[in-house]
């Protein structure tokens, strides 16, 4: 009879066992989660400050094919017909 019982148990897990493995993955997860989000901010912030350092540098460039002058806010509302006026010191 010990021989029947023991093939009997190795069939499958059992409910301690699983509730430990489901107990250990969410722990696992809780830890994890908030860690997720943290680099998903740091990876919107790197990219935020690459958009603002590529901005830079097209400000400098325009700046440097029109006589060291940067461009200036234009109200599109408004009609300009002086193109200079468009460029300031």
């Amino acid at each position: 009879m010990k021989s029947n019982s023991r093939a009997y148990r190795n069939k499958g897990f059992t409910l301690i066992e699983l509730l430990t493995v489901i107990a250990i993955i969410g722990i696992l997860a809780a830890i994890l989660i908030p860690v997720v989000g943290r680099v998903r901010e740091t990876g919107r912030s790197a990219k935020c400050t690459g958009n603002l350092r590529t901005l830079a540098t097209a400000l400098v460039l325009a700046a440097q094919d029109n006589r060291g002058l940067f461009p200036m806010a234009v109200d599109d509302s408004k009609s300009i017909t002086d193109p200079d006026r468009d460029w300031m010191n």
